[in-house]
C-alpha cells in the first residue's frame, strides 16, 4: 500500500518476464483463493 499512497511507480519490464518464462515457469507457491479475495498475491509476498 505504500507504493499507492507515496505514488510511486514500479519499473518492470513485462517483455522480458515473458521471454524469462519462456521454457517454463517454477513457482514458490500456489495460492488457491476465492474471486471476492480483499488482498492480491503480488502483495502479500512483495513480487511482481
Amino acid at each position: 500500500m505504500s507504493i499507492f499512497v507515496n505514488n510511486l511507480h514500479a519499473n518492470r519490464n513485462l517483455l522480458e518476464q515473458i521471454n524469462d518464462t519462456r521454457q517454463g515457469q517454477f513457482p514458490i507457491a500456489i495460492i488457491l483463493s476465492c474471486m471476492d479475495s480483499r488482498t492480491s498475491v503480488e502483495l502479500i509476498f512483495d513480487q511482481a
